[in-house]
């Protein structure tokens, strides 16, 4: 019996099945992994819609209107509207904008630390 882990990669540029990201989504998530590539707000939001990953990693600046952050925003509203704890989904980033990755990420552990 397998035990697929799902990866929600959130980026606009890196392909997550090259190197050295196939290797840094490894690290993280294990090496048996089904990886699902969103390059757009609409894209993530549509995959959350559908299908609860057990990882997300997200990337800040996604070279449209919206960005990491709001993809951020819409998933915890996502769960606290369909009851989903903050412990089901472990987040990472893999951004190379210090400030906005800094941001995503505390907002998601203020999400945890108060649900």
């Amino acid at each position: 019996m397998t035990n697929t882990k799902r990866v929600l990669w959130l980026d606009d540029i890196r392909n997550p099945n090259s190197q050295p990201w196939k290797y840094w989504i490894e690290s993280r998530c294990g090496v048996d992994v089904e990886i699902y590539w969103a390059s757009t707000y609409n894209d993530f939001v549509n995959y959350i819609n559908t299908t609860l990953p057990n990882y997300i990693c997200f990337d800040h600046d996604l070279g449209e209107d919206e960005d990491g952050m709001d993809c951020m925003k819409y998933l915890i509203n996502y769960m606290l509207d369909n009851n989903i704890s903050a412990n089901d989904i472990i987040v990472y980033s893999q951004s190379a904008n210090p400030v906005g990755r800094d941001n995503m990420l505390m907002m998601y552990n203020n999400f945890k630390n108060v649900q």
